[in-house]
């Protein structure tokens, strides 16, 4: 059982980043499932980080709902 409610309302509490269980947790299902995406670990180690570091810059601006394109 997980130990947050959802990872988008995890993710919107200012302090989500200090929760390291919760963002080791994040990290290796985020891995798993790019692992599957890609078929290829490293890649999707790569692909983890950047999405990682990108959702860090953006926290802010982070909303619920995704962009439409």
């Amino acid at each position: 059982m997980p130990l947050h409610p959802t990872i988008t309302e995890s993710i919107q509490h200012p302090d989500w980043t200090q929760d390291q269980v919760f963002t080791n947790e994040l990290r290796q299902q985020m891995i798993k499932f790019a692992t599957l995406q890609l078929s290829d670990q490293h890649l999707a180690e790569d692909a983890v980080q950047d999405a990682l570091v990108g959702t860090l810059k953006n926290q802010q601006t982070f909303t619920r709902h995704p962009t439409k394109r």
